[in-house]
């Protein structure tokens, strides 16, 4: 089964519109169910054995189903529902079919039940249907027939409830059929396989291929699961994080931007340095945390306009140390403590905290390293102005191959010149807190790697 989960939280809803559907989905479901159930076949021990075996199948696999996207969710759902079509009538599938929404009869809204409840019966009787008029026929086509009837009732049914609550059709039929195609094919099979048993062999070998296939889709979902676990935990820790960046700019007005602006430009320099993607977002990361230890900067440091003394400098020496210890606290922003510890180290041995040399500083801190001078260059501090763009390049070419690397500034500087002004400001939407976190989590999340620790950059 397919459904869309968007049918229940609609953008634009329509609730009288929404109601007549339901009562039409109910008062079809009625009229054509009594009839069903006058015309269904002799029942015995063996047909009401089969019949709460199936709804007990559907019951799961819905309570089940794997999300696809935040409109699609996909289950075997239709597997019971087509083998109660084939072997119980449109009857015995209607109530299969009825049984498998009872899943989400305890989760709001209760419109979304009224309205799938009469939906699901629909498709049992509409499977039930098409499997008796190829009744002489063999399994397999018995099988495709009813398999089709359940989808197309199914997909007409969520197409008009989507229709009249204002809802993109098109986007769910997109969907269906990118998701659908698959799961239809390989359940038919399996769907044979059921019906064979039980015309063979009895109940107990229909279920020995029904649970297999509950089995697959249960261990899917938790996969699923724990998926999407890590994505919100990821979320939470990066908003964590992004909170921490503006408390501290909070303290000192006049780093805001700063730790964003060194972000965005670590990133591209290591694009310019043929990084990938994704690592590339990793060293985007360190770089937009890079600062995070000044947190534990006393604020009349951080913000004194003039020249600190030997300890106020020791104080500030410790920052990288301090985030180093903040990021590692969280597990999934580990493999940036490194980059963090050491984004202040210089290539001649002069920096700080543990005055490595260049072969020995990791690549991403050297990054690092050159786009903060930068940064700090054009922004404002409390002891002086903003320098221009044009006298911070000055000075990174300078001092290159003594504070800075020269292949980072090398790269660095090719960025610049094909950037716009507002860029070398570190002005623009790209700069946005809110727009980088939804890109980190865009190419790391992507890549599984909020999940574990990756190898350093």
């Amino acid at each position: 089964m397919v459904s869309d989960g968007s049918a229940a939280r609609p953008a634009t809803p329509s609730v009288e519109a929404l109601r007549l559907l339901t009562g039409v989905f109910w008062a079809l479901a009625v009229v054509l169910l009594v009839p069903a159930i006058v015309t269904a076949p002799h029942v015995d021990e063996n047909t009401i054995a089969l019949l709460g075996l199936l709804c007990a199948a559907g019951l799961l696999s819905e309570t089940f189903a794997i999300p696809i996207s935040d409109r699609v969710h996909v289950s075997t759902g239709n597997v019971s529902l087509v083998v109660a079509a084939v072997l119980l009538g449109p009857a015995g599938a209607a109530i299969v079919g009825f049984a498998q929404i009872l899943s989400v009869l305890p989760r709001p809204p209760f419109a979304y039940w009224l309205a799938h409840a009469p939906l699901r019966t629909l498709c049992g009787l509409a499977g039930g249907a098409a499997a008796v008029l190829v009744d002489e026929q063999a399994t397999l086509l018995r099988v495709a027939v009813a398999a089709v009837a359940v989808e197309a009732v199914d997909f007409a049914g969520n197409a008009a409830i989507l229709h009249v609550r204002g809802a993109d059709v098109r986007a769910y039929a997109s969907g269906v059929l990118r998701t659908t195609y698959l799961p239809f094919t390989l359940s038919l099979p399996i769907i044979w396989l059921i019906v064979l048993a039980y015309d063979r062999s009895g109940l107990s070998a229909a279920a020995l291929v029904v649970a297999p296939s509950l089995l697959a889709q249960y261990v899917v979902w938790l996969f699923v699961q724990r998926d999407r676990a890590f994505e919100t935990l990821s979320k939470a820790h990066l908003g964590f994080a992004i909170g921490l960046i503006r408390a501290l700019e909070a303290a000192d007005a006049y780093t805001a931007g700063h730790s964003a602006a060194v972000a965005v430009y670590a990133r591209d320099v290591a694009r310019e340095l043929g990084y990938s993607e994704s690592d590339a977002a990793i060293i985007q990361l360190a770089a937009l945390l890079h600062d995070v230890g000044k947190i534990g900067v006393p604020t009349e440091v951080l913000r004194k306009p003039s020249r600190l003394d030997e300890d106020e400098w020791r104080l500030i020496q410790q920052h990288p140390i301090t985030g180093e210890r903040i990021v590692g606290e969280i597990p999934v922003f580990r493999f940036t403590a490194d980059a963090i510890r050491h984004h202040h180290e210089r290539p001649d041995g002069t920096g700080y905290p543990d005055g490595m040399v260049a072969p020995t500083i990791p690549r991403s801190s050297l990054v690092i390293g050159v786009v903060d001078a930068y940064s700090a260059m054009t922004q404002p501090r409390s002891y002086r102005g903003a320098r221009p763009p044009e006298q911070a390049i000055d000075e990174l070419e300078r001092w290159r191959g003594s504070q800075f690397e020269m292949d980072t500034v090398d790269a660095f500087l090719r960025v610049l010149a094909r950037e716009t002004p507002d860029y070398r400001l570190g002005v623009g939407e790209q700069f946005e807190l809110a727009t980088q976190r939804e890109e980190i989590l865009e190419r790391l999340g992507k890549a599984g790697l909020l999940r574990t620790e990756v190898p350093q950059v």
